[in-house]
């Protein structure tokens, strides 16, 4: 499949290495008993445990398999991937490494201390900041290959603007609020925030699969929408519950099921991921208008959110407010400066490729106009379509006359024949092919 034919380029893909070149247990069919093997253990454990300490711990520990699982499966596809891929599965794999650190702190308080983990400890920042990973990694611009560092200049920007919204959303909505408030308005600040983040993952990677311009592309937003869909889901359900009840509530419960079935789901995906041959369309073609009011939408986003936080947050908080309103700012204006920079280079790749091309049909055209040979063009019957007009001459015609002329009456007549049959044949089996004569 030629990229002049479909307007599309193929990601770089080397050869795929089978599942088994990464390790002899990360295969789909051993994720699969493991999977089976944790939510067995997982029933064991709500069935005859429950929020006990006992349970808890088990259920945390059963929660940080699977999500460290799912970790080293991400960071495994990554050598099997290639452009903005490697990125992406690094920065799943990043997600659910942050959520076992997390989980280990939350276990250490539930299980060993036998209370909640503190308002503002870094635990509840991490769980509540996990999304972030998940939302760059969908914010992944296909048509640029991330250099040996995974994440190119665009990926940063992205990655310093949203760290800088979702920090000023969690001082301004939980943190602050939480250092005079009470126990309840910090669990319902917290629930929010989640449910939140939660809804707008999902929206992200709907609204990217539905701007995906090919199929590869496509299948990996609706792949990564199954595996974090009942995600969002029991997140959503279970801070619900917490809202109605104005209770935490404890890990050992059915629940749980909620996190580590997606997990596991994630881990299988990843493990049976292969790259797709063609990935994005070329970043040479124009891109359609609600892709460029989308991107455009979401830099402007950053720094009018930022803005509406910096005005909620006291006195106290002036110095850095506005601090990180500078900086989400100049990242702005970073963002698309870079922007306009691609789009005049992508501009510039044309007007090389059009120049490139006029030149090739200037050498061609000079090349058969003044050949001695005749160079001709017929259609699938035999009729000529052109002539150059050197030949002509010799043979004592105008060019205006040799057109539509059959071609047969040019040949000897012991070619004739052949040179019917020839046509014959075309049009019967391939009558889309063009036949060329010189």
């Amino acid at each position: 499949m030629s990229v002049a034919d479909q307007g599309i380029a193929t990601s770089q893909a080397t050869t795929t290495k089978s599942p088994q070149s990464h390790g002899q247990w990360i295969t789909p069919r051993s994720i699969v008993r493991v999977g089976i093997a944790v939510v067995l253990l997982h029933i064991f454990q709500e069935v005859f445990l429950g929020t006990s300490s006992i349970g808890s711990l088990v259920a945390n520990t059963l929660q940080i398999l699977a999500a460290l699982l799912a970790a080293t499966t991400c960071f495994a596809a990554i050598r099997k991937a290639s452009g903005f891929m490697r990125s992406f599965w690094l920065l799943i794999g990043l997600s659910f490494l942050v959520w076992t650190i997390a989980d280990l702190g939350w276990m250490y308080y539930e299980s060993y201390l036998h209370i909640s983990p503190p308002r503002n400890s870094i635990f509840h920042f991490m769980v509540d900041g996990r999304p972030i990973l998940l939302t760059i990694a969908l914010l992944l611009d296909p048509t640029e290959e991330s250099p040996w560092y995974f994440f190119d200049v665009a990926s940063v920007l992205d990655t310093v603007q949203l760290f800088i919204v979702f920090l000023l959303i969690y001082l301004g909505w939980y943190h602050v609020p939480s250092l005079h408030g009470s126990l309840t308005l910090s669990m319902v600040r917290s629930d929010e925030i989640e449910i939140g983040e939660a809804c707008a993952v999902i929206v992200l990677a709907i609204v990217q699969a539905l701007r995906a311009r090919t199929a590869g592309l496509r299948k990996i937003y609706l792949e990564f929408l199954i595996c974090f869909a009942p995600l969002s889901a029991g997140v959503c359900i279970t801070d619900y519950l917490e809202l109605r009840s104005s209770r935490e509530i404890l890990t050992g419960t059915w629940l749980d099921l909620w996190w580590t079935i997606p997990f596991l789901m994630t881990a299988f995906w990843a493990a049976q991921w292969t790259q797709p041959e063609v990935l994005f369309v070329s970043p040479q073609t124009q891109q359609p208008f609600f892709n460029t009011l989308f991107e455009n939408t979401v830099y402007a986003l950053g720094p009018l959110v930022v803005l509406l936080q910096v005005t909620q947050l006291g006195p106290e908080w002036r110095k850095i407010s506005f601090t990180l309103l500078g900086v989400s700012i100049l990242s702005f204006g970073a963002r698309l400066a870079l922007s306009k920079f691609r789009e005049s280079r992508a501009l510039l790749r044309i007007r090389q490729a059009t120049d490139a091309l006029i030149e090739s049909e200037d050498r061609y055209r000079d090349l058969v106009e003044h050949s001695e040979d005749l160079v001709c063009t017929h259609d699938l019957w035999g009729n000529l379509l052109s002539v150059n007009p050197t030949p002509a001459r010799v043979l004592g015609y105008e060019v205006a006359e040799l057109l539509h002329m059959p071609m047969r009456d040019l040949l000897a007549p012991e070619f004739r024949e052949n040179s019917t049959h020839i046509c014959s044949e075309l049009v019967r089996s391939d009558p889309i092919r063009v036949c060329f004569v010189f």
